[in-house]
Parts: structure tokens; sequence; C-alpha cells
């Protein structure tokens, strides 16, 4: 969430990730998961994305939305993002 968080500032966009209806979230996220990348500069691996993604999902849960990024439809474009090709800093 502090990746979030600190993404959505930078970008000024709500961090109140709960907040967001389905369709607009899914454009936030396809956004978040390429930008965001290591304090060295390295791009995170894909593994490492999905655990965020798993936990972006658990903080759903945990505030009773009836959302699953991982799970629902809706979020089909941000669960495409692909890895990162290289492991060069940005």
């Amino acid at each position: 969430m502090n990746l979030w968080k600190s993404w959505a500032e930078s970008k000024g966009v709500d961090d109140d990730i709960v907040k967001y209806e389905a369709k607009e979230l899914d454009e936030c996220l396809s956004r978040f998961f390429p930008e965001i990348c290591k304090s060295e500069g390295y791009d995170y691996e894909l593994d490492s994305l999905k655990v965020m993604l798993a936990g972006l999902d658990r903080h759903f849960k945990r505030n009773d939305s009836k959302m699953s990024i991982a799970k629902d439809r809706e979020f089909v474009k941000c669960r495409q993002v692909q890895g990162p090709v290289s492991r060069k800093p940005r």
C-alpha cells in the first residue's frame, strides 16, 4: 500500500484505492504496475508485481469491498501488464 500511495501522490491521483470504480481503478493500475521501480532504479520482477497485486486485493477485502483485482474481469487490463524486459536501471 505504501508504494501505491507514493505513486498516486506523485501522479496527483487519489491514493484511497477503495474509493475507485472498477474501470477507473483498472486504468490507474495499468499505469501503476509498469511505472513503479525499486529505489535503485531497477524494475520489479513479474513475481513481485503479482505479490503487489495480491496485497492490493487483500486491502480491498479488509475494507469490506466486493471488488477483487485478482479475479474480477473488470481488472483484466491491469493483470495483463507484463513484467520487466530488462534488469537495467531506468
